[in-house]
């Protein structure tokens, strides 16, 4: 069972949040991050593959935001948003943006507060070795197969 009923949209002074309003345990799907495949990236899409993005279409997982350490990931094989660790209620839902986007459409600075912080969130090809390790498990299929890749990718077919 997804848990949606588990969190909200919060609207703030510097955008939306996705928030907890009751627990959630370590290893709880949250929702399914469904809407529709195009081509171009925004700021609110989810890369799938080279040119595949998944846009939101106003469902609530665009106001998921990013954490260089977050409390959830994307389980890639039913993009479903799986909690990494227990959520309490007031805290924001959040994944690594840097898991899922080769080169970010819109980079910006974090603000997470992290000692492991990015400080600008532009993309996984933008990270260094070390970051990229720290980010293995968490990685997208696409991004898995550009680990080593420091330039741009070849040009991979998609599963999807």
């Amino acid at each position: 069972m997804l848990l949606t009923e588990k969190v909200k949209r919060i609207v703030g002074p510097f955008g939306d949040s996705i928030n907890c309003v009751t627990d959630i345990r370590s290893a709880e799907r949250i929702f399914r991050l469904s809407g529709q495949v195009v081509a171009q990236p925004s700021k609110y899409t989810i890369q799938q593959w080279e040119s595949e993005h998944l846009s939101p279409d106003g469902a609530l997982w665009a106001s998921v935001n990013h954490a260089c350490i977050p409390n959830c990931t994307i389980d890639f094989e039913t993009w479903e948003l799986v909690s990494r660790s227990p959520i309490r209620v007031g805290e924001e839902i959040s994944f690594n943006y840097n898991s899922t986007e080769w080169e970010i459409s819109s980079p910006f600075n974090c603000a997470c507060g992290s000692p492991n912080c990015g400080q600008v969130i532009r993309g996984f090809r933008y990270l260094d070795g070390a970051q990229r390790g720290d980010l293995r498990a968490l990685l997208s299929p696409y991004l898995r197969s550009l680990f080593f890749t420091t330039d741009q990718p070849s040009r991979v077919a998609s599963p999807y």
